[in-house]
């Protein structure tokens, strides 16, 4: 059960493609290939390959395609009621709702429609996000997801996908992000305060593996505590999207040092 790793490459579907050709000449079925395709800001946990098919296979319920989950929604930018009730509506049963693009695995051809579907309608998601013209991979698994609900998992308790982007529901108004409160659900700028303290992050030092925990949660922060209940601490890959990016770079130095102190590593970048 071949795994292959891609970051960021231009066009994803022209190597899928080649790849489905070169498996289905050779005699072989490209259900039984895999693909793990990561954003750059990301931390990836060192774990056996044994433990990620375990992860993977548990996550996905049974659906060819995982992807991460956030607290956050991101369509065109920013979403709308008429957005959540369209593409995610019925919501999962945790916080993580909400696709984050950072991370995605699956089998080769259900990759394959997906971004066959993105570039034939790339176009018009350049579009969506009209006063900045742009490409917003969110917008666009999003747009598929709400289409293909039968093809893709949101990772919802994060076992393979945890996110660097950590908010905290408060019912106030200065945030450009959605999110689903632990009892009522908000959206439109309404919801998300965020907390880039790193008091929710804990980097092993004997085994160099970061995880979330609850330990250092403080009165300032002790919001986030029924978003953590929920989620596995111990995912293989983290991402964040927005300023989670910061707390990817502001980790990544620790990380690297005990890699390299354990492992003689000089940079994990």
């Amino acid at each position: 059960m071949p795994l292959r790793f891609f970051n960021k490459p231009l066009h994803y579907s022209i190597w899928i493609n080649k790849t489905i050709l070169e498996l289905e000449e050779a005699g072989k079925d490209p259900n039984d290939s895999y693909a793990l395709i990561i954003d750059t800001d990301t931390i990836v946990n060192a774990r056996p390959m044994k433990e990620v098919w375990k992860k993977f296979d548990c996550a996905r319920k049974g659906k060819p395609i995982l992807m991460g989950g956030e607290t956050g929604c991101w369509y065109g930018l920013q979403c709308r009621q008429r957005h959540i009730d369209r593409y995610y509506d019925p919501l999962g049963p945790t916080l993580n709702s909400f696709i984050n693009s950072g991370y995605i695995m699956g089998t080769l051809p259900a990759l394959q429609l997906l971004y066959s579907f993105i570039d034939n309608n790339y176009d018009y998601l350049r579009r969506m996000v009209h006063w900045v013209n742009w490409f917003c991979d969110q917008s666009a698994y999003t747009l598929f997801y709400g289409r293909h609900r039968n093809l893709i998992q949101i990772d919802d308790y994060q076992q393979m996908f945890g996110t660097l982007s950590v908010f905290i529901p408060h019912g106030g108004s200065h945030s450009y992000s959605t999110c689903r409160h632990p009892e009522t659900f908000e959206v439109m700028r309404n919801c998300s305060e965020f907390l880039y303290d790193m008091d929710t992050f804990l980097i092993d030092p004997d085994t160099c593996v970061m995880s979330t925990t609850m330990t250092k949660l403080t009165k300032w922060n002790e919001g986030l505590r029924p978003y953590l209940s929920q989620m596995s601490p111990d995912p293989i890959i983290f991402h964040g999207n927005a300023k989670g990016k910061i707390v990817a770079k502001t980790l990544k130095p620790y990380l690297n040092k005990c890699l390299h102190k354990k492992y003689n590593i000089e940079s994990f970048d």
